[in-house]
């Protein structure tokens, strides 16, 4: 039976809390197991199921919560299910570690909105994977992939590679163009630096996908604002994908983008998983 680890909590809005989730590495297949999502306001339950069973996701948006929610919590527990043998576990309850900056939370809302309606860009994120099922270039012995380029996993050693691609606007810095002769022969590196939004949050080796043009880069270091403690926006220094490169192997189903999570226009409809 797989393990959920490193659940977190964070609040986009006073209506949106955003929920993500790992599992234990495994060499078990995921699309075996099934989850559902279920909220409480106490530790102990009584636990109402959120949301309908669904695999191989481990990030969800909870758009409905109660009202005049101040000073209380409101927890989370995940069950996993083994569809062969119907055997079923428990998460232990999480919540929201800490109260978010009320002051934090405007500022990304009206950033979120101005990039959306007026300086931003639409840009896919595609969180890289970091746990999950491993790929059978993945070398258990020397803790290292063998081969160069593996359609699987994508060079991520898990099954996949990234998670499912997510939605949002970002400020692009206009990009310099210069060439670097190098062996007899010239290369274009291109390095860029991107201002994202507190949503989603992203880490070094996530893939950002402008699919108007066709762009891929890979996220090498992220710099965040905060204030209060609370995320504002991230400050993204990022990789351009050379032709050639595995990014450009991926290809993105416009109908699995997680479209309407947008922070901005969340209302009372929960988000489908």
């Amino acid at each position: 039976m797989i393990k959920v680890l490193n659940p977190l909590v964070r609040s986009l809005s006073p209506t949106a809390n955003e929920l993500s989730w790992e599992i234990e590495s495994t060499t078990e297949d995921p699309l075996d197991y099934t989850f559902r999502l279920y909220r409480s306001e106490g530790p102990q339950g009584p636990w109402d199921p959120i949301t309908d069973t669904f695999t191989d996701k481990y990030y969800y948006i909870d758009t409905v919560i109660p009202k005049y929610r101040h000073a209380r919590h409101l927890f989370y527990k995940i069950k996993i299910t083994h569809r062969p043998s119907a055997s079923e576990s428990w998460s232990s309850a999480f919540h929201t570690d800490s109260p978010s900056n009320k002051y934090a939370d405007k500022i990304s809302r009206l950033e979120r909105l101005a990039f959306r309606k007026f300086a931003g860009q639409r840009v896919l994120v595609l969180p890289i994977r970091t746990f999950g099922f491993r790929c059978s270039c993945w070398d258990p012995v020397t803790g290292k992939r063998q081969g160069s380029e593996c359609l699987l996993c994508y060079n991520t050693g898990f099954v996949g590679g990234y998670m499912n691609a997510i939605e949002t606007y970002v400020k692009i810095d206009a990009e310099p163009y210069k060439i670097v002769p190098a062996q007899g022969q010239e290369t274009e590196p291109r390095a860029n630096n991107i201002i994202a939004t507190n949503y989603p949050v992203i880490k070094p080796y996530d893939l950002i996908i402008q699919p108007d043009l066709n762009y891929r880069w890979k996220v090498s270091v992220v710099s965040p604002t905060r204030l209060g403690g609370s995320l504002v926006h991230q400050n993204l220094t990022v990789a351009g994908c050379a032709p050639g490169d595995m990014a450009f192997s991926i290809e993105i189903d416009e109908t699995t983008v997680l479209q309407n999570n947008r922070p901005q226009t969340l209302s009372n409809m929960r988000t489908t998983v």
